[in-house]
């Protein structure tokens, strides 16, 4: 809990001209914030924080420079991040005694986002900062209630960047402007990691493709953020079968978009023909072919004087050859062999000359 007032001489001489003056550049005296500035909760999404004091409840956050604050009970060290994306104005201890570690960053026209009583000062002046950007440590520098750890909370408030005077409630996408006290306050502040989040890209459609066969298919990927159509109709993640021209594009679902080299249509055409057949190799055959030539040779017969001499030789040559031939394609030869008759003739001797009387 903060102590009721804070001592600001310096700054109190100057609060009634600068209160008087906070009519334009989206500074209003009535205590609303500049309209086209979004902001969000000081600590990162998912995170929930009690409540410790806020404006509706009349506690101690009373004066020029608290009225408008919120505390959250933030443990020593816990993560304090942007609530809007900007410029840093101040960061360091601050000189009024009773901030401790403060950061300011300037969103335009004078508005900054105050975070004090931190542990640790995370961000320069000057540094350009984005929402959800982590800034800080929560803790219990300068003047805290109860004193020390056990009064680490961070303070957190829309003032002005040069008095420092608070100048309204902060109207986030999470509360609004309503900060009831003793109740939780749960961040949605993803900060840079949310834009990264919702730019997608599609992965690729899966074809394949048997020729005809009944294994023709497509695949449909499951990617976050990413529609799947065909014919202008969702198509869900899974595997379809495939026949002829199938056009598949995608689209970004609400809240993504994809990055700029994303791809985003394929179109594949199956193939309708059945599978050509296997080619067939017939191996050559060897072809054998065998001629079998006789031959007979017959001898001149020999006529001697010897009475009733026959004289029959017969001479039978019977040569055998073998050839093989290999051709393409096959071929076979046969060769007739030569027949010959083999005759024998017998003569009778020459009969003896008549006897004298």
């Amino acid at each position: 809990m903060r102590t009721t007032t804070r001592v600001h001489l310096h700054r109190r001489w100057l609060a009634l001209p600068i209160a008087a003056l906070m009519v334009s550049g989206g500074l209003m005296a009535s205590g609303v914030a500049k309209a086209d500035t979004k902001f969000y909760l000081p600590f990162p999404e998912g995170d929930s924080y009690n409540i410790n004091s806020s404006p509706q409840n009349g506690g101690n956050h009373t004066g020029a420079y608290n009225e408008h604050a919120v505390d959250f009970g933030m443990p020593n060290g816990s993560t304090v991040v942007a609530s809007a994306g900007g410029k840093v104005h101040f960061a360091g201890l601050a000189s009024d005694g009773l901030s401790g570690n403060s950061v300011l960053i300037d969103h335009g026209s004078g508005q900054c986002t105050q975070y004090i009583h931190l542990s640790e000062v995370l961000v320069e002046k000057e540094q350009d900062v984005a929402v959800g950007q982590k800034i800080a440590l929560s803790g219990y520098t300068g003047t805290v209630a109860p004193p020390g750890i056990d009064g680490a909370h961070l303070h957190w408030n829309l003032v002005d960047c040069t008095s420092w005077e608070s100048l309204a409630i902060i109207n986030t996408v999470e509360q609004g402007t309503d900060y009831p006290q003793d109740t939780e306050a749960t961040s949605q502040n993803a900060g840079e990691k949310e834009e990264q989040d919702k730019e997608v890209a599609p992965k690729d459609v899966t074809f394949t493709d048997k020729d005809g066969t009944a294994d023709d298919t497509y695949t449909i990927p499951d990617v976050k953020g990413v529609d799947y159509l065909i014919d202008d109709e969702v198509v869900k993640p899974d595997t379809y079968p495939g026949e002829g021209e199938v056009k598949v594009t995608a689209k970004p679902q609400d809240g993504y978009t994809f990055k700029d080299d994303a791809k985003a249509e394929w179109t594949f055409t199956f193939d309708k023909t059945s599978p050509s057949p296997e080619p067939s190799v017939t191996a050559t055959p060897s072809v054998s072919a065998t001629a079998t030539a006789s031959v007979s040779v017959t001898a001149t017969p020999s006529v001697t004087a010897t009475p009733s001499v026959t004289a029959t030789p017969t001479v039978t040559s019977t040569p055998t050859a073998t050839t093989t031939v290999t051709s393409t394609p096959s071929v076979t030869t046969t060769v007739m062999p030569t027949v010959t008759t083999t005759r024998t003739t017998t003569r009778p001797s020459p009969g003896l000359p008549p006897s004298g009387n």
